[in-house]
C-alpha cells in the first residue's frame, strides 16, 4: 500500500479529534509496512520471538496495562500473504490487538533490544493501522460460506456498510471511496453476467 501520493484526499476529512497534519505524516510513513518490518524483525530469530513472547506474559502478570482488566493475547504474529486477500486484515488485527507489548518489547533496553527502539511506531501511526483495520472489518463481516446467489447482495451490503462508516469516522472516508471505487466497478461487472443472474433466480 502506498499512501504518499494521496495525502490531498483528506482535505475536510477530519474533525477537531484528529490532528490532519499528524494524521498525514503518520501516513505517509506507510504503518502498513512499517508493522510488517516489525513482524519479520520479532520474527526473525527464536531469541526475538521468545523475548516477545515473555514480554507479553510479565505484562499480563504485572498489570503494565491500564489495570487488570488489560490482557494482551499470547499470539504469534501473523504475516500477511499476497495469495490471500484477507490475510493483510488478520496481520493488522493482529498488530493491533497486541500492540501494547510491541511497544514494550521494542522499548526494552537490554542488549540486542536497543536496537529494535527505531522501529517503534507512534500513536498517530498505530491510529492510522487501527482504522484501516474497521475499515478492512466491514469485508469480513460481509464474508460468508461462498454461495454463488449470495455474492451480489452481499457485495451491496459491503458498500452500504463502507458509505456509512466513511459517513461516521470522517479519517476513514479517503480509504473507503478508494474501496468503493473498486467495488462499484466489480459490482457492475457481476450484475452484467448471466451466470450470476441466473443463480440469483434460483
Amino acid at each position: 500500500m502506498d499512501f504518499s501520493t494521496i495525502a490531498e484526499t483528506w482535505v475536510g476529512a477530519f474533525d477537531n479529534i484528529v490532528s490532519k497534519s499528524d494524521y498525514l505524516a503518520a501516513l505517509t510513513k506507510n504503518p502498513v509496512t512499517l508493522g510488517h518490518d516489525i513482524i519479520c524483525i520479532i520474527c526473525a530469530s527464536g531469541q526475538h520471538r521468545k523475548g516477545f513472547r515473555n514480554t507479553i506474559i510479565n505484562a499480563n502478570a504485572n498489570q503494565w496495562y491500564t489495570g487488570a482488566s488489560t490482557q494482551v493475547p499470547v499470539a504469534e504474529l501473523l504475516h500477511n500473504m499476497k495469495s490471500r486477500w484477507d490475510s493483510i486484515y488478520f496481520m493488522i488485527n493482529q498488530l493491533c490487538a497486541v500492540h501494547l507489548a510491541i511497544n514494550s518489547f521494542l522499548s526494552l533496553p537490554c542488549g540486542p533490544n536497543d536496537e529494535l527502539s527505531q522501529h517503534k511506531l507512534t500513536p498517530m501511526e498505530w491510529e492510522v493501522l487501527q482504522d484501516l483495520e474497521v475499515v478492512l472489518e466491514q469485508c469480513m463481516l460481509s464474508e460468508s460460506t461462498p454461495i454463488l446467489g449470495g455474492a451480489i447482495p452481499s457485495f451491496k451490503t459491503l458498500m452500504v456498510q463502507w458509505e456509512v462508516l466513511a459517513t461516521n469516522v470522517p479519517q476513514c472516508a479517503p480509504f473507503i471511496n478508494i474501496g468503493l471505487e473498486w467495488a462499484e466497478m466489480y459490482y457492475q461487472h457481476m450484475g452484467q453476467t448471466h451466470a450470476y443472474v441466473i443463480a440469483m433466480c434460483k
